[in-house]
């Protein structure tokens, strides 16, 4: 009588093992797809914004071409327009392309690139140089500081120089009318290196802040001059900080505008 009971509650125990693991294992499905069901409707998403973001350039495209073959009572100025329309809607199609090729490699982990120590002030003075004259032509004030002494990070040069004109160019794309003024600094701290990047613009709403990073989304649509972006540039950024153990960042601070942040671990000066 006394085995039976034992051998009865062991095997009440071993099924209380298999149901607990079969629960388990259900619930690890069921994560799976619901994870599966997101990566699902992200595609879809991400096929219906592509799709979108190419008709645009290439309506304009086709448009203007066909005016351009019927001819009729076009004169040398109107030509010229729909040619110099032709062209930069072409420019901006190509430059869409590439970014959603680079950031979709990127994601898949097929952009490789040799890390080296550098230092990223020395980025970030070549970021500023390559933007000055987009500043200029919108009359938009660059102030620069204050800046750490140096920045030694593990980096691919031209990668991180990528980065920080997406952000610069951004900030003046989104300064503001009155008086549009791009505030720049870095500093060193706890074994950090970091890099501010600020507008005084309209800033981004609070409830936008965890979808600014996203593909494709733009949270301001419209920069000075009405121009809106793919919304690719700052994705790519992540995926570039990302793969340096680093974070991008939208900053809280008192007044307009917003401001972002750059942060790679510093490398250990010799």
């Amino acid at each position: 009588m006394a085995d039976e009971t034992q051998q009865a509650i062991s095997y009440s125990q071993q099924l209380e093992r298999t149901s607990a693991e079969l629960r388990s294992t259900a619930e690890q499905l069921e994560q799976a797809n619901v994870r599966l069901r997101t990566v699902d409707q992200q595609k879809d998403e991400f096929l219906s914004q592509v799709s979108h973001e190419v008709r645009t350039p290439m309506t304009a495209i086709r448009s203007f071409s066909e005016l351009l073959l019927e001819g009729q009572g076009l004169g040398p100025a109107e030509q010229q327009r729909f040619i110099s329309t032709i062209h930069k809607e072409s420019l901006r199609l190509t430059s869409l392309l590439d970014e959603i090729l680079d950031l979709s490699a990127l994601e898949r982990g097929e952009r490789g690139w040799e890390n080296q120590a550098i230092d990223a002030e020395e980025a970030l003075d070549r970021a500023v140089a390559v933007c000055d004259a987009l500043a200029r032509s919108r009359s938009v004030g660059i102030a620069v500081g204050p800046r750490a002494d140096r920045g030694l990070v593990a980096a691919e040069p031209n990668r991180l120089s990528q980065v920080l004109i997406n952000l610069i160019s951004n900030a003046i794309k989104y300064s503001g009318t009155d008086s549009p003024r791009v505030e720049i600094s870095s500093r060193r701290v706890n074994g950090e290196y970091s890099i501010e990047v600020a507008d005084n613009g309209p800033g981004i709403a609070q409830e936008e802040w965890d979808k600014i990073f996203e593909k494709f989304y733009r949270g301001r649509s419209t920069g000075q001059n009405g121009e809106a972006g793919a919304g690719l540039g700052l994705a790519i950024s992540r995926e570039i900080i990302a793969r340096r153990h680093g974070r991008p960042e939208l900053v809280p601070h008192a007044g307009r505008g917003a401001r972002f942040r750059v942060v790679l671990p510093a490398l250990a000066e010799a």
